[in-house]
């Protein structure tokens, strides 16, 4: 929520077309963009347009103090949790993350079953304890509050990072098939967005663990199942978002699966300018072919 993604660090980049011409974007300070970020350009279309050969990144000190509060919402409704959350932002409070936890993902994390939300401030120490001596006075009724600080907050966080799956945790089993999904909504969506994830695990016979930023939107869901029940799930809730005028991309998910499935979901109302795009950089489609939506 405070550091923004990964592409948001990056502050130029050099890079080579497929027809061997080489360009630079950005700088290597941070004041540098007028116009146009073509640094987001490169970076979202995933390859499809040149080959990254050098990267600059902004970076930022570390902490002098970390804290983390996770709030146990006994009843799990929706409303109080996003309540709350906009309470919070609507305050002078500069939390580093307002994550929701669905309550298996908090099983895992916490030992609660419960819809929990994971608060992080990082400042100073006292401003920290400040910050938290604010959630704990504005407490909804029936809320119970954990802190962990620092050397916790930040075990808590290294295990949170591995919630996700990846390559090297696929098995073979088709019943244990893995799969991930990005969801994007509007921020004050994410608890309602997370309860119907959940809601349509039950339906479709796949277990998940979820969470979703109440202050960004995104969200993710990490599928655990039969390949085709994973297929129908999927579509299931990508049919929900898009309904909210949400998205929710596939990160991951075997290559024989993704035959199948429609990674992306349907093409935008803006892909004729993204084809566009692809036409005047790579002409003859040589970069990291069909891997952008619609087949890019």
């Amino acid at each position: 929520m405070l550091y923004g993604s990964a592409r948001d660090h990056v502050i130029g980049t050099r890079i080579v077309y497929a027809d061997g011409r080489v360009i630079r974007t950005g700088g290597k300070v941070v004041k540098n963009v007028a116009g146009y970020d073509m640094n987001k350009l490169f970076i979202g279309a995933m390859g499809t347009l040149g080959i990254f050969s050098e990267i600059t990144l902004k970076l930022r000190p570390l902490p002098k103090y970390e804290g983390l509060s996770l709030l146990h919402f006994p009843d799990g409704r929706e409303e109080d949790i996003h309540t709350f959350a906009k309470e919070i932002m609507d305050s002078m409070m500069e939390p580093v993350s307002l994550e929701v936890l669905t309550p298996e993902t908090s099983d895992m994390m916490t030992g609660k079953r419960l819809y929990t939300l994971a608060i992080a401030f990082e400042d100073r120490e006292k401003a920290v304890r400040q910050q938290e001596a604010w959630v704990t006075e504005y407490l909804p009724t029936g809320v119970e509050q954990m802190v962990l600080h620092e050397g916790e907050a930040r075990e808590w966080w290294d295990k949170f990072r591995w919630l996700s799956p990846n390559g090297h945790t696929d098995e073979a089993d088709d019943a244990k098939t893995q799969a991930a999904l990005k969801i994007g909504s509007q921020p004050s969506d994410v608890p309602a967005t997370l309860k119907k994830a959940e809601e349509l695990a039950e339906a479709h016979h796949v277990s998940i663990k979820a969470h979703g930023g109440a202050g960004h939107g995104i969200s993710r869901v990490y599928m655990n199942g039969f390949t085709e029940d994973i297929i129908g799930y999927t579509k299931a809730l990508r049919s929900e978002v898009e309904k909210n005028h949400g998205y929710a991309v596939c990160t991951h998910m075997p290559f024989t699966l993704r035959e199948h499935a429609d990674v992306w979901g349907g093409k935008p109302d803006y892909f004729p300018l993204l084809e566009g795009i692809k036409q005047a950089n790579d002409p003859k489609k040589i970069l990291n072919r069909h891997r952008f939506v619609g087949g890019i």
